[in-house]
């Protein structure tokens, strides 16, 4: 029988770890002594920690191992509840100073910011920014335009925010530096709220949204908004992983019939393709990756009622595969 070496012409490398290998290379993992083989993984959903409160319009910024989510509604009120996410569980942290759902959040775990939202019965909207340390929130700048169910940058950093859309101010485009809000000439042209949104303030997407239900998809450059191609169907109050115009995916969400949807949908930067499905439609959810869509996470939204079901996605690469013998 031929050997490895003879059909391959080389011999099986001893590693102690898969740098620097490749998809369908056969190595040994000399620190756990076993033959690995680097194989390949398919995008998929799966099964995460529940939120400790089912809720829906909540917002969340982060990477899939250290997710901050705020805000919400949880079937009979707002809620002022916080909870960290370490990829494993959701853990309780500091209160929000303010009850509120449907507002815009960016940042990591430990430098947040959490801005406007619907605090008040009847649409009530507040103009107030909260900023959040990883355990304790204290009061930012407030925003120009009070709104809510408002698309933000997906991750990011506390000092250079972008929030743009929403029931409100369904146009308006503002950036923060961590002090203030910055109400910028440039206004989103097919003005909606529920919209799934990401990027920076230089570099911002905006797709879907509601009011009335749309298909259509803007790009930022810092300067002006611009129509690019449509996602493939309407749907909106959707999440979105990804925090670029070209590296993006927005999850579940629903159509207008209404209808939730399970499927994801992928942008880079020119055009749409179908992507993994999770095991849950749903709709006004959180979800963020602050990198890219190698990683992110999905939580909580509605159904018929709030749910705390949290799904991970994991992108499409090499995976490492331990080879075994019977």
């Amino acid at each position: 029988m031929a050997e490895y070496r003879e059909i391959q012409g080389a011999a099986v490398q001893s590693l102690a770890s898969s740098t620097g290998t490749i998809e369908g290379q056969i190595w040994y993992d000399n620190v756990n002594g076993a033959f690995k083989l680097q194989g390949f993984q398919s995008a998929a959903f799966s099964s995460g920690g529940n939120l400790n409160t089912a809720q829906s319009d909540l917002s969340g910024t982060g990477v899939l191992t250290a997710q901050v989510q705020a805000g919400g509604y949880n079937g009979s009120s707002r809620t002022a509840l916080t909870e960290n996410y370490d990829g494993t569980s959701w853990t309780s942290s500091g209160t929000k100073p303010t009850a509120v759902f449907a507002g815009g959040m960016a940042g990591t775990q430990t430098a947040a910011w959490y801005a406007s939202g619907n605090n008040a019965p009847g649409g009530g909207r507040t103009s107030s920014t909260e900023e959040y340390d990883g355990a304790t929130w204290t009061a930012g700048g407030n925003v120009n335009t009070a709104r809510q169910q408002i698309a933000a940058q997906n991750g990011g950093t506390l000092t250079a925010g972008i929030i743009f859309g929403g029931n409100g101010g369904p146009t308006a485009t503002e950036t923060y530096d961590g002090t203030s809000w910055t109400t910028e000439p440039a206004t989103v042209n097919d003005g909606r709220w529920n919209g799934m949104g990401t990027g920076n303030q230089t570099a911002a997407i905006l797709a879907g949204g509601d009011n009335p239900a749309t298909s259509n998809v803007e790009e930022y450059n810092g300067t002006s908004w611009s129509e690019v191609n449509n996602m493939p169907e309407i749907r909106y109050s959707g999440a979105t992983i990804g925090n670029s115009q070209t590296d993006y995916i927005v999850a579940t969400g629903q159509t207008p019939a209404p209808a939730l949807i399970t499927n994801s949908i992928s942008y880079d930067g020119t055009s749409w393709a179908t992507g993994a499905s999770n095991s849950l439609g749903r709709s006004l959810l959180g979800g963020s990756s602050q990198t890219s869509t190698g990683s992110g996470v999905i939580y909580g939204g509605v159904t018929t009622t709030p749910v705390s079901t949290t799904e991970e996605y994991n992108g499409a690469g090499v995976a490492t595969e331990t080879i075994t013998t019977t």
